[in-house]
């Protein structure tokens, strides 16, 4: 992830490679030129500002203009001066708020233009913008959307290696918590405070350049900023942890592990050691919680059928490699 950058940043690599793609792709590229409005003087006051503020807020959404480019880049027939266009209205739309003039689509205009922008986004949004598959084009020979074949799946398939179905209150120190006592909704409003505004917090550690210590800094903030509203951490976790896995089902619990993720691991040992003293065991291969049905069951249910199988095909070739030297 060190390695990743953004746009800006792309163009200051000297890589002779870099260097040789752009100056392809450039070729007959010239910088668009076109005149842009300004807006009326006025001085400046409160009603302006808040003015000023609307407009922004109505005209000044630039995400569908770049959606639009990214659908032309993705269809098989690209049009660079339809891209051009959509360059242009995105500039208009960026100066909106100081200008408050956008240019109006011809009407034949805007029929070319919609060929393209009436299609579904690309396949590459499912990673880029979390949109669902129903939500985005087909899979196409475009180079971002050919990346997901380089890049290997990392995501772990728990069902394929046997393991029980995720139970989120074995991070939890009881069994049950009501989250929606006043002390529970201050806790849970202070976390989506701080998570939406974390890496706001790095900039109050101003001595330290180092970025992991940090990050490490910045979860330490908000975890003492969380404390400072309930200094119970056992009580607080579990809020958290009820909140954010059961009521809201959020994919982003990365704030609640880099903070709290020291009580998080005592509760899961805590709740192993309590299954292991009502007669659990674990799997001798896999270390899952089993409940035995005798003395001598050692296994869970999939690593004993692959031991099996194992035994079988050891049994197997020795009893045909004694064949092959006629011993019976």
């Amino acid at each position: 992830m060190d390695n990743m950058v953004d746009g800006d940043k792309s163009l200051i690599i000297a890589d002779k490679d870099f260097v040789n793609i752009a100056e392809r792709n450039m070729k007959n590229i010239v910088p668009l030129y076109y005149e842009m409005k300004t807006a009326k003087k006025e001085i400046i006051n409160k009603l302006t500002i808040y003015n000023g503020l609307i407009s922004a807020y109505k005209g000044g959404n630039i995400g569908a203009c770049s959606n639009d480019i990214s659908k032309v880049w993705n269809s098989g027939d690209v049009d660079l001066d339809v891209i051009k266009i959509l360059c242009m209205e995105n500039n208009f739309i960026i100066d909106y708020a100081k200008t408050l003039y956008k240019p109006k689509r011809p009407l034949g205009l805007n029929k070319k233009i919609r060929k393209y922008t009436k299609s579904k986004l690309p396949n590459f949004f499912i990673y880029a913008k979390n949109k669902t598959s129903n939500q985005v084009e087909e899979v196409n020979n475009s180079t971002v959307n050919m990346l997901q074949s380089m890049i290997p799946d990392t995501r772990i398939n728990f069902k394929s290696i046997g393991l029980n179905k995720f139970d989120y209150k074995m991070l939890m120190s009881v069994d049950k918590i009501d989250i929606k006592t006043d002390d529970a909704i201050l806790i849970i409003d202070k976390y989506n405070e701080l998570d939406l505004k974390k890496y706001f917090v790095l900039n109050k550690n101003e001595n330290n350049n180092d970025k992991i210590k940090n990050i490490l800094y910045m979860y330490k903030v908000i975890r003492e900023d969380i404390l400072s509203i309930n200094n119970n951490q056992k009580y607080v976790v579990d809020v958290l942890v009820e909140y954010l896995y059961k009521n809201k089902k959020s994919n982003y619990k990365t704030t609640l592990w880099s903070s709290f993720g020291d009580i998080i691991f005592e509760n899961i040992t805590n709740n192993i050691n309590v299954k292991l003293s009502k007669g659990y065991i674990q799997c001798n291969i896999c270390n899952k919680l089993i409940k035995p049905s005798n003395n001598r069951q050692k296994f869970c249910e999939i690593c004993w059928k692959e031991k099996e199988r194992k035994l079988k095909r050891d049994w197997k070739r020795k009893y045909d490699k004694s064949r092959s030297l006629g011993i019976t």
